[in-house]
């Protein structure tokens, strides 16, 4: 039996959700036309290692006209000396100083091919590209931006990137020599990533293999080189702001150029939030699921949704209780793709309240539960339901089985009583939705017997007898449920060592 058998009432909110995406206003940019499109290409510069005379050595972009900031790749300017470039804007003879200001030195930790320039001084008039943080959409129509080795203006051209590791991606296109440095962009206007490698193609219309790093895994470098001049004033709004003013500051596109507020600006701006004293990140909850939806919309990154809710919350279980509810309310509005991924960030958030709370008391280092602690199945109890709703959305029967195993950890950690009950609740469902009915019965009775009395249990334990039929169950002992939960060890301890 498929995923599908018992999605009846999950299928009556997607139905819902799924009619209320047109009048759910957002905080997302447009998709531009071609004349959109081509206005932005001045944010694209050439760069050179001198003043006068050379070929160019590479392309990049401008990121913030304000500050003049540009990114390229590292490899682009390696092989300057005297720690400054020197570029020139779309059709402009004239070259301008910009000094590198990552990294700043040959010694520094730079692990990416990455580098960030200042125009020194300022040029007046520069327009900037919006940036992304949210990881590269694999298949979705990129723009690029190269100048390749002599042109004054860029070349653009269009490729569809595919993921070659966490930070790289593949993008099939007509490569140039001189390209290195430039931007990807998406069809809202937004640069999630710099070309860094690529086989040039020599002029032909064959296809050559350019590779891009994904500006995700770079945030904090570049967020590094942002003055933090616009924070306090973006505190302000986020704190206190009317609809008006979050309008003018964060409703692309802007509609008050003063007002607005940029995606490296607020991302600079969500970075340092952190670091206030708690009273002043002190939110009401309808603010709250507004900046997260800012954040989200705004596509920079779920990670950044994380460490934001994080600094609201007085521990990790809550600000995992802080995205499952938004996560709901985004299900319900139509925004499924941010339901899902807010669901998962929620899972993240969960498991590592359960991990805090689970070592200091276990002598074994890989351990996942504790019998009789309310907190760590608390914390297992909500993962399992997230992971339930992420796999009734996109149909995965992995998220099942996590989601069968996270209750299962539930039930052994949990004292008895209503938390234990509904643990067992969970495992039923997930079991059921999985058309394990065989594990679904004894489930859903043991839930019953327990004390949990919510009228879909009565009804899902009725079905999944019915289609059980004379098959036996499975005895759902302390051994079934450890070995279940122990499957959680792999993906609860990230390789990485951190939690």
């Amino acid at each position: 039996m498929s995923i599908l058998c018992g999605l009846g009432r999950f299928a009556e909110i997607m139905l819902v959700a799924l009619a209320a995406t047109s009048a759910h206003a957002t905080y997302n940019f447009p998709n531009q036309d071609d004349r959109a499109a081509e206005a932005f290409v001045s944010a694209s510069v050439r760069i050179f290692d001198s003043e006068k005379g050379e070929e160019q050595i590479g392309s990049g972009f401008v990121i913030d006209g304000a500050q003049g900031l540009i990114l390229s790749a590292l490899h682009v300017i390696s092989a300057i000396q005297d720690g400054h470039a020197w570029v020139a804007f779309r059709d402009d003879k004239n070259r301008h100083k910009a000094k590198i200001v990552f990294p700043k030195s040959s010694h520094d930790n730079n692990r990416r091919d990455l580098s960030i320039l200042q125009l020194d001084p300022p040029v007046s008039g520069v327009r900037a590209f919006e940036v992304q943080f949210d990881k590269i959409e694999e298949g979705l129509d990129h723009r690029i931006n190269g100048y390749g080795r002599r042109n004054p203006r860029p070349l653009q051209g269009k490729g569809l990137p595919s993921k070659t590791d966490e930070c790289t991606y593949t993008l099939r296109s007509i490569t140039l020599d001189g390209d290195s440095g430039s931007a990807i962009v998406t069809p809202q206007g937004l640069v999630d990533g710099i070309v860094t490698d690529g086989a040039e193609s020599q002029g032909t219309s064959s296809f050559s293999e350019m590779k891009v790093l994904s500006l995700h895994c770079v945030r904090d470098a570049i967020l590094g080189a942002v003055s933090d001049g616009r924070s306090k004033q973006i505190f302000e709004i986020i704190r206190k702001g009317d609809d008006a003013a979050l309008a003018s500051a964060f409703k692309p596109p802007p509609v008050d150029t003063a007002l607005w507020v940029s995606n490296l600006r607020l991302a600079k701006a969500i970075s340092q939030w952190v670091a206030l004293d708690r009273m002043q990140r002190k939110l009401d909850k309808d603010r709250t699921d507004t900046i997260i939806e800012i954040i989200a919309d705004r596509h920079l990154g779920w990670d950044m949704v994380k460490n934001f809710c994080w600094s609201i919350a007085a521990n990790e279980k809550e600000a995992g209780d802080i995205l499952q509810h938004f996560a709901d309310t985004a299900l319900q509005t139509g925004k499924i793709a941010d339901a899902t991924s807010a669901y998962g960030a929620a899972k993240q958030l969960y498991v590592r309240y359960a991990m805090k709370t689970l070592t200091p008391q276990s002598q074994d280092a890989l351990a996942v539960v504790v019998p009789n602690n309310s907190s760590i199945a608390l914390a297992y109890k909500a993962a399992a339901d997230v992971m339930l709703n992420v796999a009734k959305i996109t149909g995965t029967k992995n998220g099942l089985d996590e989601a069968a195993a996270f209750a299962s950890a539930a039930i052994l950690s949990a004292p008895s009583g209503k938390l234990r009950a509904s643990s067992w609740a969970t495992l039923g469902a997930a079991s059921y939705e999985n058309g394990n009915f065989d594990v679904a019965v004894p489930a859903y009775k043991t839930a019953v017997s327990e004390g949990a009395s919510k009228s879909w249990i009565y009804k899902d334990l009725s079905a999944a007898r019915a289609a059980l039929g004379t098959s036996p169950q499975i005895e759902l002992s302390a051994q079934y449920l450890g070995d279940k939960a122990n499957s959680l060890a792999g993906t609860i301890y990230e390789p990485d060592g951190q939690r």
